[in-house]
């Protein structure tokens, strides 16, 4: 007779076996309890376990879960979307999750701040905050921003085909690596309704780029980079002045953006043109797969 050693999570005395969690497929759906407050339904997660085959883990004595998509479309990241589970099951659901990505060679395994506590499991002391995003509104936007000095000269180009790689290297030189933007996400945010991406140049160097979106009289900053090389120029200043200037042409009369809470430099930019800091902030809690740069 062989034996099976399976590992038990060491934190309780009522723990739940790793082992004995499984993979979710579209044929397990229907036994899960999915609440009222479920970001699905059983179709749309049959269809998104369709899409990310990988993405899902389950007790079925319990009925308890745990969904997971690609974060921000990046491969290296894994982002947990849902956890329908407490307690024991939670902890071994997510310790699951976490050692499915590592053996797949993901870096990162994220948590949404509203399913985070310290108190939902053990499990969850294993994600510590990442990041915190800090939210600015600029309100009464009539036409383009008055400059209060002078902005050095840019020209502009929406983004193409044939810029886009150039896009992407500004973007991950001018941002940590966790907000790099992938090719698929610049990809897909730029094939939204209301969303347009420049380019700056300047003597032929691609130097700055922005993107945003509008809708009606509300638009959203959605990204301002600089390259590193080119910083303390002003060229992100005059950046973000075409950028507003573009939104204010469509009637935009309310601008909103978000921001790293230890990117300093970008906020006293944003406070110069009038945005002021909003009350809302949002924590991003992560737990290492692999070993950080």
């Amino acid at each position: 007779m062989s034996h099976t050693h399976r590992l038990r999570l060491p934190w309780s005395h009522s723990t739940t076996d790793v082992a004995a969690v499984r993979p979710l497929t579209g044929d397990d759906v229907g036994r899960l309890r999915l609440g009222w407050q479920s970001r699905f339904t059983a179709p749309s997660l049959t269809a998104h376990l369709q899409r990310y085959p990988a993405a899902g883990w389950w007790l079925p004595g319990s009925a308890e879960y745990v969904v997971s998509e690609p974060w921000r479309r990046r491969d290296e990241i894994v982002g947990l979307l849902e956890v329908g589970a407490r307690g024991a099951g939670r902890a071994a659901l997510l310790a699951a999750a976490a050692a499915s990505a590592r053996a797949a060679g993901r870096r990162l395994l994220i948590l949404p701040e509203a399913d985070w506590s310290p108190h939902k499991s053990p499990g969850d002391a294993d994600f510590a905050p990442l990041e915190r995003v800090v939210y600015y509104q600029l309100g009464g936007l009539i036409g383009p921003p008055a400059a209060t000095r002078p902005l050095p000269p840019l020209e502009f180009a929406p983004l193409t085909a044939h810029n886009l790689a150039t896009v992407l290297a500004l973007d991950h030189a001018a941002f940590p690596w966790l907000w790099w933007n992938s090719e698929a996400e610049v990809r897909a945010y730029s094939g939204y309704a209301g969303v347009q991406l420049w380019l700056g140049w300047t003597a032929g160097v691609p130097v700055a780029y922005a993107g945003f979106t509008t809708l009606d009289r509300w638009g959203h900053l959605d990204r301002l980079a600089t390259d590193p090389a080119w910083q303390g120029r002003g060229y992100g200043a005059a950046m973000l002045a075409y950028a507003l200037g573009r939104m204010a042409a469509l009637g935009v009369a309310r601008v909103t953006l978000s921001t790293q809470a230890t990117n300093t430099g970008s906020q006293r930019l944003y406070e110069g043109f009038g945005f002021r800091r909003t009350q809302e902030v949002y924590d991003i809690y992560g737990q290492w797969l692999l070993a950080p740069d």
